[in-house]
């Protein structure tokens, strides 16, 4: 049987591919950042000594308009326990998926919507 994809499901699916994508990736920096903390890479985008090189970098460059959404509450757990901060690193990390998801889900609809 030939299963045909209609334009939303080729948006769907690329949309999860892409938030997926930007999950994992950003997991990955934090666990970097915390297994190599005096990286050379870290120090190429951050400009001041960090603890926490991966979070920042997560921060600033790959999650920016969400981390200036929540930037109090982010900084907030700064002081707290390892959990506590890198719960709300997830969180951003997850918001930031989900946002960035959704704008390639409506580009994307949008393209294919002007392209038939």
């Amino acid at each position: 049987m030939v299963q045909y994809y209609t334009d939303k499901n080729k948006a769907r699916i690329t949309a999860d591919a892409i938030a997926i994508s930007h999950f994992i990736v950003a997991n990955v920096v934090i666990l970097l950042g915390v297994l190599v903390p005096k990286s050379k890479v870290f120090a190429l985008f951050l400009s001041h000594h960090s603890t926490t090189p991966g979070v920042d970098f997560v921060y600033q460059v790959m999650d920016r308009p969400i981390y200036n959404m929540f930037r109090g509450t982010a900084e907030g757990f700064r002081g707290t326990n390892d959990f506590m901060f890198f719960l709300s690193a997830e969180t951003i990390i997850i918001l930031g998926s989900f946002f960035y998801g959704l704008i390639a889900y409506f580009l994307l609809s949008v393209f294919l919507k002007l392209t038939r």
